[in-house]
């Protein structure tokens, strides 16, 4: 009986023993969640570029230019829609609904009498997805497509589109944008169990997202920032602003025809933001006319404008300037810039200003994304700061297409999802 016992109270010791193994088991494995608390896919904030998210118009209009354009209209999708670029007449309404008035005693802008634009709310994706109903034109569609794939949600990664006619500090006057930005930041980090924010930027994405940054504290920015991600961003501006203004420009869709948008572009003080800083660029001409060159100084700039006959665009160039202090943004960046596509450099005219309008000018090329100059979009390179900074280049592939690229799109999760 003693030898029965003895196995007895051997086994009922393995038992508790067993037990207790279990217990460790499960509390060890509720430290290491909790350790890891923080791991997993990074919660994701989208920034569009100029001409990156769907633009919504309303019309009330006392009158138009021209007889066939709707006076009254409930809200449609003007940016983008394909009919204006096939349609000449249609054309003429786009163009008149979508340029912008300046107020010489206030200083503001404002949308044509009787016209409302609007965007999709804060958060939202489907805007920067894809550009029209039918799902042709692609913008972010084909990346986010593969995040979710990878288990991202509406929890975890968010849009905010903007009215890019605007820059960052006329869009957060009219818009509160800054603080949208910063409040969807944190709203990404309180819903993800505070995990630190990534924010992808496209094209013109990147200066705004650059001056968001340049407003906000560094305890802030250690807080909530995991890294910044721009992809093809005019870091330093685009010798095709320019052109913008002499001779149009289609924001790198090709169904756009150049020189039918420049009457909206030169109202816009977004296309004025993006002119080359001559701090950065040198001191070769961007434009050449039969009577003068034009580089990106401030005094060839004013003398462009003068000689344009545009002396809006040499007010907006003017207060655009000092939007930025193109200090480094002191958070980690992992920066995506395209080369080996032919990119406009330079744009030798015929005509003197101001007859370059429908002109289509002899274009010199230099290295980038076919729209962004590679000495503007590898700048973040330059940036001196303590956060790394890692480059990844990508040759042969065009400005817009970066976004749908398998390679960049790859680069993209592996950042997100470590």
């Amino acid at each position: 009986q003693s030898a029965v016992k003895q196995i007895r109270w051997s086994c009922g010791l393995n038992k508790v023993s067993f037990g207790v193994r279990i217990m460790s088991a499960r509390l060890l494995l509720f430290l290491c969640c909790l350790s890891l608390g923080h791991s997993g896919p990074s919660p994701a904030l989208f920034i569009p570029g100029d001409g990156g998210n769907r633009l919504y118009a309303k019309l009330d209009r006392p009158s138009v230019e021209h007889w066939y354009c709707f006076k009254k209209y409930d809200w449609y999708l003007y940016w983008l829609q394909f009919s204006p670029f096939v349609l000449p007449s249609e054309f003429n309404c786009f163009i008149e609904n979508g340029l912008l008035q300046y107020n010489h005693t206030s200083g503001s802008y404002s949308n044509v009498e009787g016209v409302s634009i609007r965007v999709d709310p804060p958060g939202e994706t489907k805007g920067m997805e894809y550009l029209d109903d039918d799902h042709f034109l692609d913008y972010y569609g084909s990346m986010i497509a593969d995040l979710r794939k990878h288990g991202y949600n509406s929890t975890n990664l968010k849009g905010l589109s903007f009215d890019w006619r605007y820059t960052p500090v006329l869009l957060d006057e009219q818009d509160g944008e800054i603080g949208k930005m910063k409040s969807l930041v944190e709203q990404l980090f309180e819903d993800n169990n505070g995990q630190k924010v990534v924010i992808v930027t496209h094209s013109m994405g990147g200066p705004v997202t650059q001056a968001f940054l340049e407003r906000m504290s560094q305890d802030w920015k250690d807080k909530y920032i995991e890294s910044w991600v721009p992809i093809a961003s005019p870091l330093f501006g685009a010798a095709q602003a320019v052109a913008s203004f002499s001779s149009g420009y289609n924001l790198g869709h090709r169904i756009v025809p150049k020189y039918k948008l420049g009457r909206g572009l030169r109202t816009w003080p977004s296309t004025a933001w993006l002119i080359p800083q001559a701090k950065y660029w040198n001191s070769q001409p961007i434009v050449i006319t039969p009577t003068r060159n034009y580089t990106a100084s401030v005094d060839d700039m004013k003398q462009f404008f003068e000689d344009l006959q545009h002396p809006l665009g040499w007010t907006m160039y003017q207060q655009v300037r000092p939007v930025l202090k193109y200090e480094p943004p002191r958070v980690p960046i992992n920066c995506i810039y395209g080369t080996g596509v032919k990119t406009p450099e330079q744009f030798r005219y015929k005509s003197p200003l101001p007859d370059t309008e429908q002109e289509d000018p002899e274009t010199v090329y230099g290295a980038g994304d076919g729209t962004v100059n590679v000495k503007s979009s590898r700048g973040c390179l330059l940036w001196q700061q303590d956060s790394p900074i890692k480059g990844f280049q990508i040759s042969g592939v065009e400005h817009v297409d970066l976004l749908s690229n398998r390679k960049v799109i790859d680069i993209v999760r592996s950042i997100l999802i470590q």
